[in-house]
Order: structure tokens, then C-alpha cells, then sequence
């Protein structure tokens, strides 16, 4: 039996919500690049890149000016670390 990662609901949790801005944001900053940051994130968590991107849109307002790796204090870049190589560990990105 296979197991899918694609949330077939509709709905997804608030982790995952924010999970998934976290490593848009970070992707942006290490390509330099805005565009495409989105639909890859997206497709790489089986999400759909048009909840993805209205995630980060409300983030986007909702944190006002974000530092580096999408950032907004060092405790905050320290963890999106960690959720980064988390989900490349997991085979995510």
C-alpha cells in the first residue's frame, strides 16, 4: 500500500501551513530569486501551489519586514534551519 503525501482533505494544520512559508522564504533567500520558490516548495510537499502562495501572502502581512532566511530574529532563523534539514532528511526537498 502506498502512502501519499498529498493532503486530500483539504485542510491543512497551522505547522504545516507555516512549515511550508518557512521554506519558501528560506528558498528565496538562497536562490536570490522570487519566482518559481512557490510552485517548487509546493510540488515538493504535495501541497497546492495556490495555498501555498496565499500562505505566504497573509505571512508576508502578517510579519511586516522579514530578515534574512525569512527571518524575523535569530531564534527564528536558527529554527528554520532546523526544519529545513528536517525536511530534506525526510526526502522533502
Amino acid at each position: 500500500m502506498s502512502t501519499s503525501k498529498k493532503n486530500t482533505n483539504g485542510r491543512y494544520s497551522p505547522e504545516q501551513k507555516e512549515h511550508a512559508v518557512r521554506l519558501v522564504r528560506l528558498r528565496r533567500d538562497e536562490t536570490g530569486e522570487k519566482h518559481g520558490s512557490v510552485t517548487t516548495v509546493a510540488k515538493q510537499l504535495g501541497f497546492g501551489p495556490e495555498s501555498v502562495r496565499q500562505w505566504v501572502r497573509d505571512a508576508d502581512q502578517a510579519d511586516g519586514p522579514i530578515g534574512k532566511n525569512g527571518a524575523s530574529a535569530p531564534a527564528d532563523a536558527a529554527r528554520i534551519s532546523d526544519l529545513w534539514l528536517a525536511a530534506r532528511r525526510q526526502g522533502l526537498v
